[in-house]
């Protein structure tokens, strides 16, 4: 099979073209690809539950002595014996990724001095109230609580290559470990964390506010190595099964153990366990849970249990205790990139909306049941050297239009918001372009387009994308505006969703919209 070179940043999923079995690598934008083997246009999909993905072991067999030596040199601490007994394992981490809204109201304090007289002063606060919109990503541990293991992979998360779970995937001696949180109880844990963001520097007047939106999960498999060394002593490593790296070192207490070394004259820990910092790291000496044994003895029955039983028997907290529960999780599957009605080969760009350039069909993509009946766009006068931009319009019941439709900007109480269907991270410059085409909407002339060529910026975001973006517009909004956010779902419920497409030309270092020749977009954000 061919492979592709590696990544150089991302988060990547490995798969195979459903065409010539090729591998392919999709970063974290994935949804539209082309085979760089077979030439074939291709499709992701994205299963309902949240899916499952893995990452496999880069740490051979004969590499795993030289990692746990080479760590205790460094240390100062006795190289490993002959005898070494390793156990492979995947463990599971939950993946969240939303968008976060901030409000923080600080003080700000300066101090102003006399001209005349330094040592004279005024003091000048200012109340000011900040609003920020960013991306969000977490990982959180899923399963069992394990000495030595983690309880997130941080923003790992983010760079390493993996492939979807799936028994095939799963490498010779490794178990995976069952996931004991359900993606929904993650969810909960995620919004308290979240919510108590507020409260880590308290507000200097009114309150902060701290809300996710948009949240979406998934599942990944990390390795790790735990490996067991008998000889004089009994001691226990956990090695990063990606890089290498030692994690943790335990040695269990026997009978005979006594207050022992140290580096550079410091004593090591009591009989009993503790903390030790010996020079470079710090150590953690921790109680075995199990009786003395002899060593003979203790490497048979080691041999002889199973990977949760001997890391987890002792250290399952009592909320996880009990019988395993039922976590279900789906896979991605990919697809040829072809038109539903009459199978031709689809554009090969990211967008959640397409017509079939053979039949002409109206082609929309992604997990919401909306229909979009049609295309519309803004007329202009001068057609050359345009580029059009979509806007997602959503049309708010009379009681949410009455609500929230004066927050939109212009004169008059808007009944539809217009929604970017821009991707990035510039959430600013979409919040602007927002207000400013919601207020603009009354002053366009709209008509149908059949088809779109290379002129019209790609759909890059879904209806339920747009339906989140237009709540975090609202809140936004709100907050600048000095009003509380509603507890709860907001109701911000479109009842009717359409598509335009608005031209904009190039002036200089802005994009200026070519129908009122008012509404301007930074350069970057289009292009």
């Amino acid at each position: 099979m061919t492979t592709t070179s590696k990544p150089k940043s991302g988060f990547f999923i490995g798969v195979g073209c459903p065409g010539c079995g090729g591998d392919l690598d999709l970063d974290g934008d994935f949804f539209v690809t082309e085979c760089e083997h077979c030439g074939s246009p291709l499709r992701v999909l994205m299963p309902d539950t949240p899916p499952a993905f893995m990452a496999q072991s880069k740490v051979g067999g004969y590499e795993i002595r030289n990692h746990i030596d080479r760590y205790l040199k460094k240390n100062d601490l006795p190289l490993t014996n002959a005898t070494l007994h390793v156990k492979r394992l995947y463990y599971p981490y939950w993946k969240v990724d939303a968008t976060i809204l901030k409000l923080r109201n600080k003080t700000e304090v300066k101090k102003i001095y006399s001209e005349s007289d330094s040592s004279v002063e005024s003091v000048i606060e200012t109340d000011r109230s900040v609003v920020s919109v960013s991306p969000y990503s977490i990982t959180i541990a899923g399963g069992t609580s394990m000495n030595g293991i983690p309880d997130s992979i941080g923003m790992r998360s983010e760079t390493i290559r993996l492939v979807p779970f799936a028994e095939e995937n799963i490498e010779p001696d490794f178990d995976a470990l069952p996931v004991l949180r359900s993606w929904k109880a993650i969810n909960q844990r995620v919004m308290l964390a979240v919510a108590s963001m507020s409260m880590i520097n308290p507000a200097d007047f009114g309150q902060n506010v701290t809300r996710l939106f948009n949240a979406s999960f998934s599942l990944i498999y990390f390795p790790y190595l735990v490996v067991e060394c008998y000889g004089n002593d009994y001691r226990r490593f956990v090695i990063d099964g990606l890089v290498g790296r030692v994690l943790k070192a335990i040695w269990p207490r026997r009978e005979e153990s006594k207050a022992a070394v140290s580096t550079k004259g410091e004593m090591a820990s009591k009989v009993g366990g503790g903390d030790v910092n010996l020079g470079r790291v710090s150590i953690s000496f921790d109680n075995d849970p199990t009786p003395v044994r002899l060593h003979d003895n203790y490497v048979d029955n080691a041999l002889a249990r199973g990977v949760v039983e001997d890391l987890t028997e002792a250290e399952i907290p009592e909320d996880e205790s009990g019988p395993v529960p039922e976590v279900s999780f789906g896979q991605l599957d990919v697809d040829f990139h072809r038109c539903r009605v009459c199978g031709s080969d689809l554009p090969v760009e990211m967008s959640y909306v397409y017509i079939c350039p053979n039949c002409h069909e109206l082609q929309m993509l992604g997990k919401n049941t909306a229909q979009l009946p049609e295309i519309q766009v803004a007329v202009a006068e001068n057609e050359r050297d345009l580029r059009y931009v979509p806007f997602w319009t959503l049309r708010l019941p009379d009681i949410m239009a009455q609500r929230y439709g004066n927050l939109l900007g212009g004169l008059d109480k808007q009944e539809q918001m217009f929604v970017p269907a821009l991707g990035g991270a510039n959430f600013e410059a979409i919040y602007r372009l927002a207000k400013r085409m919601s207020a603009a909407q009354g002053r366009m002339e709209i008509e149908t387009v059949g088809s779109l060529d290379d002129r019209y910026q790609p759909v890059r975001i879904g209806v339920s994308e747009a339906f989140a973006l237009a709540e975090i517009i609202v809140c936004r909004e709100l907050l600048d505006r000095g009003h509380k956010l509603p507890k709860g779902d907001m109701g911000l419920k479109p009842e009717e969703i359409g598509l335009v497409y608005v031209p904009f030309r190039l002036e200089n270092y802005f994009y200026v919209d070519a129908v009122l020749d008012a509404v301007s977009v930074e350069k970057k954000l289009l292009d």
